[in-house]
């Protein structure tokens, strides 16, 4: 705006075309209004991009992997009992060291754990696309953290009843 005045000055005082200097700068005003709405739009979708994957789409995956985990460990139970009286497979099923449960609930704990950091540093994220300082993310925390993380719990509870039905 300073660039712009200082041109109108300096075009007046040349006794210069002052309408046609009008007209550009209109123009290039109104270019950057565009341009400047164009990169509000980006990053609005950027942030709905984060958002949607952080909280809607990871807790659903790792919510699915637990599950995808437990029927994996239920039928290499089964495999392992039933291979043990053939003598002639090539293959040799053991049973597992550690019951599955523990496998089951330290899997819940990493998950846990993975989607607070992922939140974490994606509220930082979101902040830094925004607003463009990290400070701003601190409000985002706790939405992010408690979002993903409670819909995981509702992610574990609707998948846990569809693959209890299919056990």
């Amino acid at each position: 705006l300073k660039r712009t005045v200082d041109l109108m000055i300096s075009e007046v005082e040349s006794g210069g075309n002052v309408a046609d200097l009008i007209d550009r700068i209109v123009d290039n005003l109104k270019e950057i209004k565009e341009l400047k709405d164009e990169m509000v739009a980006s990053a609005i979708a950027y942030v709905i991009f984060i958002s949607v994957i952080v909280v809607l789409i990871s807790p659903l995956l790792f919510a699915l992997s637990f599950n995808l985990l437990g029927v994996l460990m239920n039928f290499m139970d089964k495999l392992s009992s039933a291979t043990q009286n053939i003598s002639a497979l090539p293959l040799v099923f053991g049973k597992f060291t550690r019951p599955p449960q523990e496998f089951m609930g330290d899997f819940r704990k990493f998950s846990m754990i993975a989607l607070f950091v992922i939140s974490f540093f994606s509220s930082m994220i979101v902040a830094i696309v925004e607003k463009g300082t990290i400070k701003a993310g601190l409000k985002y925390i706790p939405l992010y953290v408690f979002g993903s993380l409670g819909f995981y719990l509702v992610f574990m509870k609707i998948l846990s009843m569809v693959f209890t039905s299919i056990l």
